[in-house]
């Protein structure tokens, strides 16, 4: 009897129920760390669909059709309709025009926002365009773009997995975070300065604990000219053949990217004598 006595308390103490039973991580901790493991990813596809509701004249113009290609070896292409393609490997950043060549593309930085105009040309799309990161990369501290987190019940079949849903609303520096186009709405944010942010964000996890998709929905208000508006931006990324994905960088690209002629040229000094 003493020793079956021995074997239940040994069952039944709290130190071997929370080896067997670890503490429950919170929505929160569980979307941290499904961005994490989703980091570590080798390759894969994605699309991102962009569709914006109301506003006071169409700022973003056409919006064509995004889908890109990660390997964490080879680097990041991605094609934006008919309109521009861009491959990057590090720092290293080309794009191509219709009818041009690939050539090295070096970003002005500060988004392009320039004057507050709001509805920039070409040149100032491609400097939109150039900072779009891999997914990947956006998803680095997701987490804290949100005020809480709910785990829903809801599952979405993502490729060959059941996706788990998770969703809630944006703090104010996750919104400005989470803008499409950044430098553009810096530019919109500018021009009227009394907008009003919101936005809300949802991310789908997998049953590998990866991030397979995200959507983040953001909305400015205001006034323009008098008139009041509402304008809603809704980014969707999914993301397909996990770590079986080649980037499949045209061989034009990569001669810029991967080759001397892509690094700025140092000045030559003259050899002392």
């Amino acid at each position: 009897m003493t020793r079956y006595a021995w074997l239940a308390a040994l069952l039944l103490s709290p130190s071997w129920a929370l080896a067997q039973d670890p503490p429950e991580q919170s929505p929160k901790e569980e979307v941290a760390k499904a961005a994490k493991e989703t980091g570590k990813l080798e390759s894969y596809s994605f699309k991102v669909e962009i569709d914006v509701q109301g506003g006071p004249g169409g700022a973003l113009g056409e919006r064509p059709p995004v889908e890109g290609r990660y390997n964490k070896n080879e680097g990041l292409y991605v094609k934006i309709g008919d309109y521009l393609e861009v491959a990057r490997k590090g720092k290293k950043l080309a794009i191509k025009r219709p009818d041009s060549d690939w050539e090295e593309f070096k970003p002005r930085g500060g988004g392009g926002g320039g004057g507050g105009d709001p509805a920039p040309g070409a040149g100032q799309m491609e400097e939109f365009f150039a900072q779009i990161k891999a997914p990947h990369e956006e998803m680095d501290g997701f987490e804290k773009r949100f005020k809480a987190i709910e785990k829903t019940s809801e599952t979405e079949r993502i490729g060959k997995e059941d996706a788990r849903l998770y969703k809630g609303d944006l703090t104010d520096q996750g919104v400005k975070d989470s803008l499409p186009f950044k430098g553009l709405m810096d530019g919109i944010l500018q021009w009227i300065p009394n907008a009003q942010l919101s936005g809300s964000a949802k991310a789908w996890i997998g049953e590998n604990g990866r991030i397979l998709k995200y959507e983040v929905v953001t909305t400015i208000s205001g006034d323009f000219n008098g008139n009041e508006f509402t304008v809603d931006f809704t980014r969707t990324i999914g993301l397909s053949d996990v770590n079986d994905t080649k980037a499949e960088i045209p061989e034009e690209a990569k001669k810029v990217i991967e080759t001397e002629s892509a690094k700025p040229k140092e000045d030559k000094k003259p050899e002392d004598k």
